[in-house]
């Protein structure tokens, strides 16, 4: 049981939410156009080096997939509600259910990837099956990490 301090309810988690992209023939450069946004991490299918996140270039097995993420959002609960919050998201992305049904038609994948960093307790959300289904229409699934904010 989590103990409120000074009249503020105790913070369970924060989330990160990204929007990660892997196919097989649509390049990152065509996921850039079709979503407006800058992935902060791409490859192509392929390639056999990856940049760190200091810009440095290290060798790597050869690329099975095209590959794009960007961070879209971050969430503090309370206040934030993660259902909620990606519930708006959706709502910025259905513009482009087009290119979701492309990505699904030729085997490619599309997942929001949600990392938990969680405080001092356990938490957990609800996602209602309206959302569930938002999320199937246009083809994105759910992927969650959880960590120990203490790591």
């Amino acid at each position: 049981m989590a103990i409120e301090i000074e009249g503020k309810p105790p913070i369970h988690y924060d989330a990160v939410v990204s929007l990660r992209i892997s196919t097989q023939s649509i390049e990152p450069e065509a996921v850039t156009v079709a979503l407006g946004l800058e992935p902060e991490t791409s490859w192509h299918r392929g390639d056999t080096t990856r940049r760190l996140g200091n810009g440095r270039l290290v060798p790597r097995r050869a690329a099975a997939n095209h590959y794009w993420v960007k961070s879209l959002a971050k969430f503090t609960s309370p206040p934030d509600d993660l259902p909620l919050e990606l519930g708006k998201l959706l709502d910025q992305l259905e513009s482009a259910r087009d290119f979701f049904d492309a990505i699904r038609s030729e085997g490619g994948r599309a997942e929001f990837f949600i990392g938990y960093f969680m405080r001092k307790s356990n938490t957990g959300d609800t996602f209602e099956p309206s959302l569930l289904a938002r999320l199937a229409e246009l083809g994105i699934g759910l992927s969650f990490d959880t960590y120990d904010s203490k790591v």
